[in-house]
């Protein structure tokens, strides 16, 4: 009798693992992860342009989101209601789960082109490298108050659409 329920629970936990395995390939997602939440603009600390922005994506990917970096000015109107459209919510349905290192041109000019980042046109958003430096892809957006959705969004997510960790 209990060699019967000892080869029967033998049996039992085999099936088990069994089960749970899956084979190459089972279990892995076929689709990426669709980024959500509102648009969160985070200005840039000091420091390394490159660290930071690694650190932003690391950050990004973690919390399943998309990261551009973005140069701006005070001075800029077009920069300004960028601001004011994602701080209201305004992009969060045309770029969900992106978010945005802001850096200012008026201060970073220098550490930034360090990094490859060019803050010469306004307002530029780029596309970071893993290592953090600029890649080729950027967007200078201008657009006025009101009508930043309309028009930066469409020019934001085709840039988003090129890189290849999405």
């Amino acid at each position: 009798m209990k060699l019967t329920i000892l080869i029967l629970c033998l049996a039992a936990q085999f099936l088990v693992f069994a089960c749970s395995r899956a084979s190459p390939g089972e279990g892995k997602a076929t689709t990426s992860v669709v980024p959500v939440g509102p648009v969160h603009v985070l200005p840039a600390a000091g420091g390394d342009v490159a660290t930071l922005v690694r650190a932003a994506l690391v950050e990004a990917r973690r919390q399943h989101r998309r990261l551009l970096v973005y140069v701006g000015a005070s001075f800029s109107t077009s920069c300004v209601a960028f601001k004011k459209a994602a701080r209201h919510g305004e992009l969060d349905h045309v770029l969900p789960g992106l978010t945005v290192l802001e850096f200012d041109s008026d201060h970073d000019l220098e550490r930034l082109a360090a990094a490859g980042y060019d803050g010469r046109h306004l307002p530029v958003f780029v596309l970071p490298r893993a290592d953090g430096r600029a890649s080729p892809h950027l967007v200078v957006a201008a657009a006025d108050d009101g009508k930043v959705g309309a028009v930066t969004g469409p020019l934001l997510r085709a840039l988003l659409e090129r890189d290849p960790r999405s």
